[in-house]
């Protein structure tokens, strides 16, 4: 069965119709198949635009500690990223953000303190190292986003 470029079948005159009619069957396929060539192109665009890596959990630094169960991930959804979790900051680096879901610009994020109920913790992200600090001793709950290229 012969079909065009994008999948749509093409007529032949071996076909038990008349010649003026095939003619007919495939300016109609032709012009379908262009349409579904844009759509297929739009569908291509909007794809890349539209990445989900789903959720990834994060690496945690000696020292740092998940709490209460509630794994600290990591997710780039159409160009924003989001870090959800818990943990009890060591000292020195909590984590650092993978490759690929940092910001462009240093950020300093606010997090509240699950043990204290303060807002006195701050996410540091510094590119190029992307180092995620918080206060010792504190556990941390982690509900961020940012935009990414």
């Amino acid at each position: 069965m012969p079909t065009d470029a994008n999948g749509i079948y093409q007529y032949t005159e071996a076909e038990a119709v008349p010649a003026t009619f095939s003619g007919f069957l495939n300016r109609l396929a032709s012009s379908v198949s262009t349409v579904v060539g844009s759509i297929l192109a739009n569908l291509t665009s909007i794809n890349g635009q539209l990445n989900d890596t789903l959720w990834v959990p994060i690496t945690l630094a000696s020292g740092a500690t998940v709490s209460n169960g509630l794994t600290p991930r990591i997710r780039r959804k159409n160009g924003i990223v989001y870090v959800v979790g818990q943990l009890t900051q060591g000292a020195g680096q909590a984590f650092v953000i993978p490759a690929g879901f940092a910001p462009s610009y240093p950020m300093q994020l606010a997090a509240m303190a699950a043990n204290t109920g303060t807002a006195a913790t701050v996410l540091v992200l510094d590119p190029p190292t992307m180092s995620a600090y918080t206060t010792t001793g504190t556990v941390v709950n982690l509900a961020h986003s940012w935009p990414v290229n």
